[in-house]
């Protein structure tokens, strides 16, 4: 592609399983202000620093993930086939006022389980499916942004790792010599956060107009 014309950030725009929003846009950031070779070593310390926490943190969820996963599953074969063994004599309890409520519950969800388990699970995976094809649009990703910065405890984090991002770059072209409505405009993607590259740019048509 760079042999034919394009320029390196859009050639590797086109393998997005590849190269992330951030990688893209300091390399583009690079070629435009003349300092290529550092934002492709800045690329390769913010993919190693990435992996490395991506790492830690799937292997701390790991575990959890495992007893989530078995515990859901015990419990689904309790429910759906040895709760229903005893069904006659909490019917005689039922019939005494002696059944507790919470029990009742328990003979409801297991008869709805396996009466409607199959028509449930279609359920939940047309609407899987529904929800990720909306996040393939700009809208669906939008939300999907603004919901990660809403999460409660990890919110902060997401907010915090996309401010990150965006400064790196920012300051990068800045030191470089780029001005600073260009360089907000290069940088505002590297977020990878629709909410915060709203806000930026928003920033900058206040800055163009002759704020700080």
């Amino acid at each position: 592609r760079v042999e034919d014309g394009t320029t390196l950030a859009d050639a590797m725009l086109r393998h997005p399983k590849v190269f992330n929003d951030m990688a893209i846009n300091m390399v583009r950031a690079g070629g435009e202000g003349g300092f290529l070779e550092e934002a492709l070593e800045r690329v390769s310390k913010f993919t190693e620093q990435y992996e490395d926490l991506k790492a830690h943190t799937v292997g701390a969820m790991a575990y959890p993930t495992i007893l989530g996963i078995v515990g859901v599953t015990v419990v689904s074969i309790l429910v759906v086939f040895f709760v229903p063994m005893f069904a006659t004599l909490f019917e005689s309890l039922r019939q005494k006022g002696e059944l507790p409520a919470m029990t009742d519950w328990l003979l409801w969800f297991s008869d709805t389980l396996r009466d409607y388990g199959l028509w449930i699970l279609g359920v939940l995976a047309v609407g899987l499916f529904l929800a990720r094809a909306r996040l393939g649009t700009p809208e669906g990703r939008r939300f999907a942004d603004l919901l990660k910065l809403k999460v409660p405890i990890v919110g902060p984090i997401f907010q915090s790792l996309a401010v990150a991002r965006f400064c790196r770059v920012l300051g990068t072209l800045l030191r470089n010599g780029v001005p600073i409505l260009k360089s907000l405009e290069i940088s505002r993607d590297a977020a990878s956060n629709k909410v915060l590259s709203e806000a930026i740019e928003e920033a900058s048509e206040n800055i163009s107009s002759g704020d700080s």
